[in-house]
């Protein structure tokens, strides 16, 4: 093993790091681990060497722009690991939106980091909202993932990447709160903005959706897991099966319900889908509502923009105060 950086331990006590670690996600070329306060990200690849990611968040505290403290890499025979270290109390911007608690503190402070990265004129080709970690107890932001920073200085430099992101928090959040956000951080025509980003990622996600279904329907982590004949949403609890509600549904329309999340259109929460019946399974609690008119005139004005109709009883307010889509088989029937 070779060990670049400012590593806190030799070979032997890396290797017992490694063994005790816990695995957060994994796919064929890498995984991340989680060990105590560090997180070891190891690709198995021979040849994919971690060294310009390092080299990549020295540069960005060079410049006073915040990102996870990298110590350093590893190159060996079993591939290359590179060592970062947790940010206390952190959590993904994408995640905390998912979350519903978002608030006005959150956008003020996430407005202000946008106008500041684009200040330093960050050049960032994977910047999302899940490459930002978020402390709400400070209302501070730090980078993580920065192996698509670009480092020099650009006689031509255009900051539309560095405003996407905000349409990443439109979940839960309504249309004229997002045309703040992104007036805030210079985008001169924020409708047009937001609806050419929506109709942007329903043709991004349609492209990828062959990747995604399978991932779906063979308990990829990020969406679900299998146990038994079940399928599993990730957020449900094992023990939450003898309790649903259930429903028989076509295996589209199990489908739609992880469509609908990827396009940030808020639904019911589910608990899975019952492989040898082909039923839905739902919370055992009815939380719903009506909802407000104009919500949910949004919700469904955003979904006409990818060419999908819903009506106005398919909308309900959860037990979370949010609007979400409660019936989602007419948007099934128009994707499938």
């Amino acid at each position: 093993m070779k060990f670049f950086g400012d590593l806190p331990f030799d070979e032997e006590g890396f290797v017992k790091l490694c063994c005790g670690a816990q695995l957060v996600k994994r796919n064929p070329v890498r995984e991340v681990l989680r060990a105590g306060n560090f997180f070891i990200k190891h690709d198995f690849r021979r040849g994919k060497s971690f060294r310009q990611e390092y080299e990549n968040a020295q540069f960005l505290m060079a410049r006073g722009i915040p990102v996870v403290r990298h110590l350093g890499y590893v190159e060996s025979e079993e591939g290359h690991y590179l060592v970062t270290e947790a940010l206390e109390n952190a959590v993904e911007v994408e995640e905390f939106s998912n979350q519903g608690k978002i608030d006005a503190a959150f956008c003020d402070a996430f407005c202000g980091f946008i106008n500041f990265l684009r200040k330093k004129r960050l050049r960032h080709t994977d910047f999302h909202a899940g490459n930002i970690l978020y402390v709400p107890q400070e209302h501070s932001f730090a980078l993580v993932d920065v192996k698509d920073v670009k480092r020099g200085i650009f006689p031509f430099y255009f900051d539309r990447a560095l405003q996407k992101p905000m349409m990443a928090l439109r979940l839960y959040l309504p249309r004229e709160t997002i045309y703040e956000m992104l007036a805030k951080v210079g985008v001169s025509h924020p409708a047009r903005f937001f609806a050419g980003e929506i109709r942007t990622d329903f043709q991004r996600v349609s492209k990828e959706w062959g990747k995604r279904k399978h991932q779906i329907m063979t308990g990829y982590p990020k969406f679900t897991r299998i146990d038994g004949h079940f399928i599993l949403d990730r957020r449900a609890d094992k023990s939450e099966i003898e309790t649903a509600r259930r429903y028989p549904v076509s295996t589209g329309e199990f489908l739609t319900y992880y469509f609908m999340r990827l396009i940030r259109i808020p639904t019911v929460r589910i608990v899975g889908f019952d492989l040898s019946c082909k039923d839905l399974l739902l919370p055992p609690e009815r939380e719903y509502a009506p909802a407000d008119p104009a919500r949910i005139a949004d919700l469904r004005d955003r979904l006409l923009l990818c060419g999908i109709e819903t009506r106005e009883e398919d909308w309900r307010t959860d037990h979370a105060g949010h609007v979400v889509l409660a019936d989602w088989s007419v948007a099934a029937r128009s994707l499938w």
